[in-house]
This record gives C-alpha cells, sequence and structure tokens, in this order.
C-alpha cells in the first residue's frame, strides 16, 4: 500500500538540539560532537567541548527560531516575507523545502504529527 502524501508547506517542524544566539543575532546550533550514544556521551565528557556548532546565517536563523513545534512550514515562509521582503527570493518555497530536508536529515528537526 502507498505511504499518503503530505503537503510539507502544512507540516510542523520543532527544533531537537539545542542552541544559543550570538551578539550579532544568528544561531549556533549545538550537534554532539561524539553522537549520542552512551560512550559518544561519556567520550565528550573525557575529552571536553561536548558540541559542534553550527553556525546559520540570518535567514537560517529566523528559521530555526520560528521552528517552535507550533508553526507550520507556510506560516514560517509568511515570516520570513514579512521580515526579508525582497531579499528571500521569488522561490523562497523551494528553498525551504530544501533546507528543512537538510535540517530533517541532520536530525535536527522533527515533524509534529
Amino acid at each position: 500500500m502507498a505511504t499518503p502524501t503530505r503537503n510539507l508547506l502544512d507540516m510542523v517542524p520543532r527544533r531537537t538540539r539545542k542552541w544559543v544566539t550570538d551578539d550579532s543575532g544568528t544561531v549556533r546550533v549545538l550537534v554532539p560532537r561524539y553522537g549520542e550514544s552512551d560512550i559518544g556521551r561519556w567520550v565528550a565528557r573525557s575529552l571536553g567541548r561536548p558540541h559542534i556548532a553550527v553556525k546559520l546565517d540570518e535567514l537560517g536563523s529566523a528559521v530555526w527560531e520560528a521552528c517552535d513545534g507550533a508553526a507550520t512550514v507556510a506560516e514560517i515562509a509568511a515570516r520570513l516575507e514579512r521580515r526579508f521582503g525582497e531579499r528571500t527570493s521569488s522561490r523562497l518555497h523551494d528553498r525551504l523545502a530544501r533546507y528543512f530536508r537538510d535540517l530533517e536529515h541532520g536530525r535536527l528537526i522533527r515533524w509534529n504529527e
């Protein structure tokens, strides 16, 4: 039986990682350096520097902050269009689809059901 397709614009992303905002307002997502297993956490505690900080640009930071587990992708896109105006391209939805795919692949977000 085929899996039903879902409309990305109706989906609700939520962050799965801790993050910090630097002085310029951009986000750094903290990813476990040695993984999330018991061994990885033990190695991180033993060697220090347990996280890799993935720095996002201004647009990526705005998307990340909007992934609150309540807003749909369509609502996030509308927020970006209001905030950045002409700086968002006419292909915003295509760019967001690729960005969310990358975030999901990196296990930085999950989708609320």
